[in-house]
């Protein structure tokens, strides 16, 4: 499965992207801006337990940013559960020197395409980044704005 994106690509993970996930989530700018679940320093132990976990997954939820053969960046629709299960969670790093060249905003745009075409969700708040969201024309619509949505495949 891979989403193609001009001069990247969001695919599945592999056992052999563990070096290069660790070299570029090792990175105090990235794990800065990432909820307190991600480690810093980012060992290539916690590359390869995370790679293990999002291989064995049934629906492919977690992407890696692929640049050149290169993991420069993972992003999410995170399926929370219990009360949360209704609100998805857009997630997404990219390493520094990849940054302001448009690819997390054109990343997201697969991802929220490949959740709304491939997902069951029935999602009444979208917790995105807004600001993302708009770079991507998610703000034309109405129901958008409302947040409400009932999304079926």
């Amino acid at each position: 499965m891979e989403l193609n994106g001009n001069n990247f690509v969001l695919r599945k993970w592999r056992e052999t992207d563990a070096p290069l996930l660790q070299k570029n989530a090792n990175d105090r700018q990235v794990s800065a801006t990432l909820l307190d679940r991600f480690p810093y320093p980012y060992t290539l132990t916690d590359a390869v337990n995370f790679i293990n976990i999002k291989i064995k997954e049934e629906i492919a939820t977690n992407f890696a940013i692929d640049i050149e053969g290169e993991v420069a960046g993972v992003i999410s629709v995170d399926i929370r559960p219990d009360i949360y299960r209704k609100t998805p969670l857009l997630g997404y790093w990219i390493s520094p020197r990849y940054r302001n060249k448009g690819i997390v905003t054109q990343a997201t745009m697969l991802i929220t395409n490949y959740a709304f075409k491939n997902l069951i969700l029935y999602v009444y708040k979208l917790m995105f980044w807004g600001i993302t969201l708009h770079l991507c024309g998610c703000w034309r619509k109405q129901d958008l704005l409302k947040a409400e949505f009932c999304l079926k495949r």
